[in-house]
């Protein structure tokens, strides 16, 4: 049993897993934008990513630090009581590799769920920086009212000053997106491990666009590639963009290819989950701006200090 639980039989993620990871990860309602197979897929060299199917339960825990790694809930059936025996599985396999048990990207509703099997020498962190935003796609894709009318002020001057064209992204364009990339990154006096990080999984959700269920738009202004954008559903009623880079010179793009994204898949959802802003003062004050119906609230937990 030890030795079962100490090799998980961990293996890396590749497309090939996607029918895998959307069978488990389909088990429940989910708004947490991490738990997509796009989003794990394309981040998965970064976060060095490792996962296992054991007892009808998708394991999936990342090596980043590889002296301390941390977890994910168990993808599954998160409303059986087996649920509560992956936990216990989960914590034994940290246990006997000698790591301290870390759960990351714990939505708050699985909160005390998780603690009550861990037991108290376990505590739970608000992960206010990881935390999702989560907008009604009526507001975003309307901008109706005197909330947004600096926001539709800036879409309308981006349609009456430039000559600009909107299309979806298929496997013939698709490339245009890195023509937009590399001007983004000129742009970067300083390239970071984050942005070197963020071109990497750019480029993996473009070669791999055809196997994802992921949809997109590019818009051109006189014929140039000047932005894009990435979502996909992520449940019956939340679709999550992934992914958008535009160029900041142009004034308005940036609302006008989230307005226009938004309008062109209006009927396809209720929300719209923007992701989190990662602490980033600049990207938080951008994404409150667009006045957010709540946050998808997340947690860690981990041992006591």
């Amino acid at each position: 049993m030890l030795d079962s639980i100490k090799k998980l039989d961990l293996i890396d993620i590749t497309i090939d897993a996607k029918d895998i990871f959307d069978k488990y990860i389909g088990m429940n309602y989910n708004q947490v934008s991490e738990i997509t197979f796009t989003n794990l897929f394309i981040w998965r060299h970064q976060y060095k990513l490792k996962y296992a199917v054991c007892n009808d339960y998708l394991y999936l825990i990342s090596f980043k630090d590889s002296e301390k790694p941390y977890a994910f809930l168990p993808m599954g059936n998160m409303e059986s009581k087996s649920f509560l025996e992956a936990i216990k599985v989960l914590q034994q396999y940290f246990d006997v590799n000698g790591y301290e048990l870390i759960i990351k990207k714990i939505y708050e509703d699985y909160v005390d769920i998780v603690l009550g099997v861990l037991g108290e020498d376990y505590i739970a962190d608000y992960d206010r920086d990881n935390s999702d935003y989560l907008y009604l796609t009526s507001n975003l894709a309307t901008l109706k009212g005197k909330k947004y009318h600096r926001k539709k002020n800036h879409v309308n001057k981006f349609m009456s000053t430039y000559n600009y064209s909107y299309e979806k992204i298929d496997s013939v364009n698709k490339r245009a997106c890195y023509n937009i990339l590399n001007k983004w990154l000129l742009n970067k006096k300083v390239q970071s491990d984050a942005y070197k990080e963020e071109v990497l999984a750019i480029k993996e959700i473009v070669e791999n666009f055809e196997n994802l269920d992921c949809f997109g738009a590019i818009i051109n202004v006189d014929a140039t590639p000047q932005g894009f954008t990435f979502g996909e559903k992520m449940n019956r009623d939340t679709l999550v963009i992934h992914l958008e880079k535009v160029n900041r010179e142009i004034d308005g793009l940036g609302e006008f290819i989230n307005w226009q994204f938004c309008k062109e898949n209006f009927n396809d959802s209720i929300y719209i989950n923007r992701e989190q802003d990662l602490g980033i003062e600049g990207l938080r004050t951008a994404k409150k701006s667009y006045l957010p119906e709540r946050l998808v609230n997340k947690y860690n937990i981990h041992h006591k200090r």
